[in-house]
């Protein structure tokens, strides 16, 4: 990248510039990110070759040619140099944390108590891991929450094989077999490949347990807990990958082998209750950065409460099977709670079902019944003949489909 020697860097200067890489060759007018902050609206002019058979140096000379006089305007007009390197805008990696939180198309019970948790946690510094039964928003609030605070995300669900590799990042071949540090899942977000500017996505786990956390997360959980952490991984250019915590409202620039952890980065995990004594458990060292904040169910099930849900789902309330849809599924909800705590998301799709087919036992052996895995024989029976002694005739009609999937299912017999 050749830019003029009076400037203090390539960040403030418009380029003329030439890549080379297995990805095949850039060439023309690039502009340094902090430039391209300053002047909103301009763009990059660059040509880009994948096949070998296209390539020609006078391709190259000419671009450069026709982009020369775009490089002097840029690097020397007036309104571009009035503004200094200090006064240019700044990427936006800062996050207030002082925001009232707000929830669109959610309800919960205690709805104050938990967004004050979760507020005070974030705040402290804390990540967070939203914890409680299937079904309970836990994936919907941590979008809400990212939304609330302005705050972009990047979603991904643990995997027991989760290792560094799929987190930090290693090293993988190019097409000419050639090794390059390729960016894990983590570092993708605390960079932008562009401007080169430090980037503050927060990240989502969903079903965080299910994931060997310490293993996965490997330097990065060295970094949250403020220390530096030196890769054995190199760049292209030989040097070693460096994750470091942000030290400065200044530090926004990374080096192209530093990835920078900004200080308003928060992690958002979610777990449900019945997986925590099951799938792996954390450090105590790894849970101390984190706040379990749980996410209930509501004590008190009724059809008033249900009539909120609806609405809030976009079901109309209405009679069937001669039974109010809001009483019917607050039966089942209640009956299913005596046995295993299930949140509104699962009646959600007891509601859509029931509403469209009029089929409650479908309904519970699509959505309700493989919850119920682990619970005892005797457990089931009873939930099956409860669903039958209610005031929901459809369940006394279809006793037997009910039983004959129960057996298939669960192995048991009536």
């Amino acid at each position: 990248a050749l830019y003029p020697k009076d400037k203090e860097t390539h960040k403030t200067s418009a380029q003329l510039f030439i890549d080379v890489s297995a990805e095949g060759v850039k060439y023309g007018l690039w502009i340094g990110s902090e430039l391209k902050q300053r002047i909103k609206g301009e763009v990059e002019d660059i040509e880009i070759i994948t096949n070998v058979e296209d390539f020609s140096f006078s391709k190259v000379e000419k671009k450069l040619v026709d982009v020369f006089d775009k490089f002097k305007e840029l690097n020397y007009s007036e309104q571009n140099n009035e503004v200094s390197t200090q006064e240019a805008k700044k990427p936006e990696i800062s996050v207030d944390f002082d925001k009232t939180l707000r929830l669109e198309n959610l309800f919960f019970e205690d709805e104050e108590i938990l967004l004050k948790r979760i507020s005070t946690a974030l705040k402290s510094g804390k990540h967070i891991i939203l914890i409680g039964p299937p079904g309970t928003g836990k994936t919907k609030l941590a979008k809400e929450i990212c939304k609330s605070y302005g705050v972009e995300y990047e979603m991904v669900t643990a995997m027991s094989d989760w290792s560094t590799y799929d987190t930090i990042g290693g090293y993988k071949p190019d097409i000419n077999g050639t090794l390059f540090f390729d960016e894990g899942v983590f570092l993708r977000l605390f960079k932008d490949k562009n401007s080169k500017t430090l980037t503050n996505k927060w990240l989502i786990i969903d079903e965080i347990n299910r994931a060997d956390i310490d293993k996965a997360f490997g330097a990065l959980f060295s970094v949250i807990t403020g220390q530096k952490v030196i890769l054995s991984f190199k760049t292209k250019e030989g040097e070693n990958i460096v994750i470091r915590p942000q030290e400065g409202d200044d530090d926004i620039y990374p080096t192209d082998h530093e990835y920078i952890v900004p200080r308003d980065f928060r992690i958002i995990g979610t777990m449900n209750t019945f997986d925590k004594t099951s799938l792996y458990e954390m450090s105590y060292a790894f849970m101390r950065r984190f706040a379990f904040i749980p996410v209930t169910i509501p004590k008190n099930i009724d059809g008033e409460l249900v009539d909120k849900y609806l609405k809030i789902w976009g079901i109309e309330d209405r009679s069937i099977n001669n039974i109010n849809l809001k009483e019917g599924l607050a039966k089942v909800w209640e009956i299913t709670n005596r046995y295993r705590k299930i949140g509104p998301g699962i009646i959600e799709d007891v509601a859509r079902y029931v509403s469209i087919e009029g089929d409650y036992t479908s309904a519970v052996i699509l959505y309700i019944l493989p919850q119920f895995e682990g619970l005892l024989e005797n457990e089931i029976k009873n939930f099956v003949e409860e669903l039958c002694q209610s005031e929901i005739g459809d369940f006394t009609k279809q006793k037997e489909k009910l039983k004959d999937f129960v057996s298939d299912f669960f192995g048991i017999s009536f």
